[in-house]
């Protein structure tokens, strides 16, 4: 879903968006898309009165609108499920929640929505899937998550999510199956072991660029049916690396580009089962190789300390020997 869409905004950056008047829409038209363009509250008044049939919206990076022209649509087209307004500059607070219940997916992402935004659309509850928060000044503290419990995709690269947020976010959100919370600097170990601890179907993590998680204490043990984990620019260790890929077994896709703290040739994209198996299995023949290391550590220095047991003795024995003749001769 992401990467459709941010295609179609690149495709729309690169060649231009079409003006909402050489866009053509009747009664049946399933499916608009604004992206890039201008619209006016005017024209999203005309469509709304015209496509009772409506289920897509684009209107990513358009200008000309405000939320009264979304509001239009919300109310007319009771069959949309799916509303995309990336990048738009509107008030979220001023729109009617109540017309968002029955959306599935709904992107927001570099968009002016804030926390009391969040809060209006959802306050009512929410039927979404996807949400997509990217690029936004959500900090998540006081947002009702418990609203989203129906959520399978939560976008909040580069926001201003908290700990705390997390928290909240990983009690509520237990149907989560992708979380992204990429380049977020007010992340930390804290807020991820939330998420490992609740988050158990995630089948997707981006943790990439999160500079302050030691990901030392972190445990993965829940974590097996995971399949694509991000760590871009983050401060893994190989003792890390190790115990997640002993933790999560059913991994297809492994991100490890710019991680300083690995050695050079593990820095980059795993994007296969066979070639995360194989690391899995350098890691497994270096630790036999350094157990066998330490066990003939171990076993060499048993040796020695029986010989030195030995010379020991064997010199004692020798001077009592030697001192007793030397006695016996004075005796005499």
């Amino acid at each position: 879903m992401k990467k459709q869409i941010f295609l179609g905004v690149l495709l729309l950056f690169l060649f231009g968006g079409l003006r909402s008047s050489e866009i053509r829409y009747d009664k049946d038209t399933t499916e608009l898309n604004f992206t890039g363009g201008t619209v006016t509250d005017e024209q999203l008044q005309s469509i709304a009165q015209t496509c009772p049939n409506l289920e897509t919206l684009y209107i990513d990076t358009a200008m000309g609108f405000t939320h009264l022209g979304v509001q239009y649509v919300l109310d007319k087209c009771t069959k949309l499920t799916d509303l995309f307004l990336r990048y738009c500059t509107i008030e979220f607070e001023k729109l009617n929640g109540n017309k968002f219940k029955k959306l599935k997916n709904l992107d927001f992402s570099y968009s002016t929505i804030t926390d009391q935004g969040l809060e209006n659309i959802i306050q009512n509850g929410s039927n979404l899937s996807y949400l997509g928060l990217d690029g936004t000044e959500i900090i998540g503290e006081n947002v009702t998550w418990g609203n989203f419990n129906n959520l399978k995709d939560l976008g909040l690269n580069s926001s201003k999510i908290t700990n705390k947020a997390l928290k909240n976010i990983s009690a509520a959100c237990n149907k989560l199956e992708s979380l992204d919370i990429s380049y977020n600097l007010n992340i930390t170990r804290e807020g991820v072991q939330h998420v490992l601890k609740k988050c158990v179907n995630l089948i997707q993590l981006n943790l990439s660029g999160c500079k302050k998680i030691d990901f030392e204490k972190l445990d993965w043990s829940k974590f097996n049916e995971l399949e694509n984990l991000y760590l871009e620019e983050t401060n893994i260790t190989e003792p890390d690396l190790q115990y997640i890929l002993l933790s999560c077994p059913q991994l297809n896709v492994l991100y490890l580009t710019d991680c300083k703290n690995l050695r050079k040739e593990w820095q980059r994209i795993f994007d296969n089962k066979e070639d995360i198996q194989k690391l899995r299995e350098q890691f497994f023949s270096r630790f036999f190789s350094d157990l066998a290391r330490v066990l003939f550590t171990l076993i060499l220095g048993f040796f020695l300390d029986l010989l030195v047991i030995f010379l020991g003795w064997y010199v004692c024995s020798k001077c009592w020997f030697w001192v007793h003749n030397l006695f016996e001769k004075k005796l005499r």
